[in-house]
């Protein structure tokens, strides 16, 4: 079985923050990665917003194999009206979607790859330990987080809303 988080991904959010895709962007960006991984050699990536049905071509050399391909952005206009939502279209299934995996030489959507997350390979009474496990790491955090000596209970003889919330969260767990 394979595990999505163990493939190279690629998302609408990755473009964001390194600036080639953004609300407001019409430019061409190249992306390129080094070996990202044993069997990939280079991953380039041109991203164009300027033509009217906005693209990535994706180039990728593995094994000596060069592969090049389009994948087409849609971009939807955001409910605030301060620009785009943008959306890839799948290669192989068309599904819209806002992360591909690289998968046997392309980028695709989950649905065309046979494969689960590594936290669904895990037994549900395992998950409900790691769980309860991660619930009393965070009511830790918490109490040193109140603990510190920077962190202020009160201001002006009022309770912090921050200290408000801690407090609660710790008490709903008593």
């Amino acid at each position: 079985m394979i595990l999505y988080d163990e493939l190279i991904s690629i998302s609408v959010y990755d473009l964001i923050k390194t600036g080639a895709l953004g609300t407001h962007t019409e430019t061409e960006w190249k992306i390129s990665c080094q070996q990202p991984a044993e069997d990939i050699d280079k991953i380039s990536i041109l991203i164009n917003t300027k033509h009217s049905q906005p693209f990535l071509v994706v180039s990728s050399i593995s094994g000596g194999v060069n592969k090049n391909y389009k994948i087409n952005l849609v971009p939807k206009p955001f409910n605030l009206n301060t620009g785009n939502l943008w959306y890839f279209i799948c290669p192989v299934t068309g599904i819209q979607c806002r992360k591909l995996f690289y998968y046997q030489g392309y980028f695709l959507h989950r649905k065309a790859i046979n494969g689960i997350y590594r936290k669904q390979a895990l037994a549900s009474n395992i998950r409900n330990i790691i769980n309860r496990f991660e619930n009393v790491m965070a009511l830790g955090k918490m109490t040193k987080k109140v603990n510190a000596p920077y962190f202020r209970p009160t201001y002006a003889g009022a309770p912090t809303k921050t200290y408000k919330q801690i407090t609660a969260k710790l008490q709903a767990e008593v």
